[in-house]
């Protein structure tokens, strides 16, 4: 057993070494317990803290801003990198041996095993889980882009229908680089496209007679991939960009969720705490006084007394105030929705002074909704309420109509309302006019949209004839009322 792992061992493997040598252990753990008749003694184990990770292969590099989001796992590299060179060495062994093509083995051979070496290579000196920096999977595009260049030259080159491959590592780039690596990869193409075109040893056929190859199909091919390079590249590339964006707003967008169900769940906590020490401090405070009653004004333990006295009101004081602040609501309690609207936007009014007015209409004369206080709807409420007070003049109107079947809430302000340019686009992450400007992102109307959607809500962006925007927010309440169960279950 221990030659097996020795020969094992000897391919150098990271990944399967540290499991071979987890088996080793294991087999000698059952090895003692299997010769040794007596019980083992318990191992003293001594506690010792994780080693801090100092290998710079291991660790993300802070100055590289592709690190985050961008990159790719070696173990995914490697993977599309196995599946190429089968693909390449099958294709070969096809037109050979298959169909008669008179191909040279020799060169072709040698430029498949420098892309087996580079794989083996980069499997034993690094793990598989392991996050590869920008700069060093733009390498590995690259040459395995010359190692197919290769290729076509050995076997015709442009004339090759292969050569419709050049696009892969090109549009592999685009997905996982910076624009510059990406811009560099795709000239890369058009290079070797057009060096193909003009240099490359004959196209291999099995027929005496090699077929002439036009011109102007030559002259085409050239420029469709070249065509198809740019098109592929760029829209690949947009494509890339706004999913990262998305995926960094969303991110954002739980994180600020997050914040606000701490938020709610330290009030809850808060307004418990409150009740259950009231009634404790009023007992001090009662003796406190009773002591100061008949303790003589000239006895030294009396400006303790009233020290004490002074510090209970004071910690009456401090707990009425969190009893009352707005996050003690205990999470999923329902509030009526103009109660929601007004504690929400006294905040901002007073910090803004400007002025707040709720309006409320009813034409099916039916009770006015609730909606559950879940951090969903204060976070996304709220993050447009405060929206509106910043951009408004001096009012900010909140006008909530309610029939049997829908709820509308418009804000509306008497602001410069929205850009055109603004406008079109409203929704998106990082759009904003004030992005970069006092620590703006432009993430806040994309939150509060995200939260707000997902409790079914329909979310409009206007501006209003007279000047001042308007948002509109619609549920259906049938809708509004599953979402509310699923959140009550969940």
């Amino acid at each position: 057993m221990q030659f097996i792992i020795r020969i094992l061992k000897l391919f150098y493997l990271p990944e399967i070494n540290r499991r071979i040598d987890d088996w080793a252990s294991r087999l000698r753990e059952l090895e003692i317990s299997l010769h040794k008749k007596e019980k083992a003694q318990p191992i003293k184990r001594e506690f010792r803290p994780a080693t801090k990770i100092t290998d710079r292969l291991l660790m993300p590099d802070a100055s590289d801003k592709s690190f985050l989001g961008r990159s790719i796992r070696l173990g995914v590299m490697l993977n599309i990198r196995w599946v190429s060179i089968l693909s390449q060495l099958l294709i070969i062994g096809i037109f050979k041996f298959a169909l008669g093509f008179p191909i040279d083995l020799l060169p072709l051979t040698l430029i498949c095993f420098v892309s087996i070496g580079i794989n083996l290579y980069l499997a034993s000196t690094r793990f598989y889980s392991e996050w590869l920096r920008e700069r060093e999977a733009f390498w590995i595009l690259f040459i395995d882009l010359v190692i197919l260049a290769a290729i076509l030259f050995y076997t015709g080159g442009i004339e090759n229908p292969f050569v419709i491959l050049l696009l892969i590592p090109s549009t592999i780039g685009v997905t996982i680089l910076t624009l510059s690596s990406s811009i560099i990869l795709t000239v890369s193409v058009l290079f070797i496209n057009s060096f193909l075109s003009q240099y490359h040893m004959a196209l291999p056929w099995p027929d005496p007679i090699v077929p002439l190859v036009p011109p102007l199909y030559i002259f085409c091919t050239w420029l469709s991939i070249n065509l198809a390079t740019l098109f592929i590249s760029s829209y690949s590339w947009q494509i890339a960009i706004d999913a990262r964006r998305m995926n960094s707003a969303l991110n954002e967008t739980q994180i600020a969720l997050l914040r606000e169900k701490r938020i709610s769940a330290l009030g809850a906590l808060a307004a418990s705490a409150a009740h259950e020490l009231g009634s404790p401090l009023s007992t001090i405070a009662v003796i406190a006084r009773e002591l100061s009653h008949e303790i003589p004004k000239d006895s030294p333990i009396y400006p303790d007394i009233e020290l004490m006295i002074s510090e209970t009101i004071r910690c009456r004081d401090i707990l009425t105030l969190l009893s009352n602040r707005p996050e003690s609501v205990v999470m999923f309690e329902r509030i009526p929705i103009s109660h929601l609207i007004m504690e929400l936007g006294e905040n901002h009014r007073k910090s803004e002074d400007k002025q707040l007015v709720v309006t409320r209409y009813n034409p099916d004369n039916t009770s006015e909704p609730e909606l559950p206080n879940n951090p969903e709807f204060i976070h996304g409420l709220d993050n447009l309420i405060h929206n509106a007070f910043q951009f408004a003049e001096s009012k900010v109107v909140v006008s909530i109509n309610w029939t049997l079947t829908h709820l509308f809430i418009v804000i509306s302000d008497d602001g410069p309302g929205f850009s055109p340019a603004i406008l079109s686009k409203i929704g998106e992450p990082y759009l904003s006019s004030r992005t970069g400007v006092k620590g703006h992102m432009g993430l806040g109307i994309f939150i509060a949209t995200t939260l707000l959607q997902r409790s079914k809500a329909t979310v409009s962006f206007a501006n209003q004839h007279y000047g001042g925007a308007e948002i509109r927010i619609h549920w259906n309440r049938q809708l509004l009322a599953q979402n509310d169960e699923e959140q009550l279950l969940g």
